[in-house]
């Protein structure tokens, strides 16, 4: 991990959704397991991003798997990311989720059963493309990401990313990663 001259104030973070807060790999996998016959896969086996390119599933199959997780659609059970909303119940100000989702309506009801305040917001723009503009308008400064083609993309425009280390981002690159809750927690500055 790469070492911050300052703490990173709580205010300026924003974060990804899916692969930082929400276990959405593991779901893809039970409900791919439970209802189109995959072989029991284990997350860390998912080395690129695109579920296209590692599942042994129809792209049909695919797309009507994300379709259900993104109108919470399943029966299976989305796991938080391990002490995510530990980490975020310290927050005393607003929490902004920014997703490539295209709708945030779904997971919105999901994280409100575990912030203990209601004060969070989630903006689906998507696409991950759209993010950055997000983040600027807001004048976020960090974000923390667990697909590295987008944290390249916040880094052009300023915002610095934080990867959230992950099977599919397992690459080297130039940005600032933590591998738990815990170790991004190490380095706020809570307010």
């Amino acid at each position: 991990m790469k070492v911050l001259p300052v703490k990173i104030p709580s205010q300026s973070v924003a974060f990804d959704i899916d692969g930082v807060c929400a276990n959405t790999v593991q779901l893809f996998i039970d409900i791919a397991s439970s209802h189109y016959q995959m072989k029991v896969f284990s997350p860390s086996q998912i080395t690129q991003y695109s579920f296209f390119k590692t599942m042994n599933l129809s792209d049909e199959d695919i797309l009507q798997i994300i379709e259900k997780i993104v109108l919470g659609k399943h029966t299976e059970y989305l796991y938080p990311i391990m002490d995510a909303f530990n980490v975020l119940n310290m927050f005393s100000h607003p929490i902004l989720f920014v997703t490539a989702r295209t709708s945030g309506v779904a997971i919105s009801a999901w994280i409100s059963h575990f912030l203990v305040a209601s004060n969070f917001e989630i903006i689906a723009t998507k696409t991950p493309e759209a993010k950055k503009e997000i983040l600027r308008e807001r004048n976020i400064a960090y974000f923390m990401e667990d697909h590295l083609q987008t944290c390249y993309e916040l880094a052009e425009v300023g915002i610095v990313p934080i990867l959230f280390a992950q099977p599919w981002n397992r690459v080297p690159h130039p940005f600032l990663e933590v591998t738990s809750w815990r170790e991004f927690f190490s380095l706020l500055d809570v307010a």
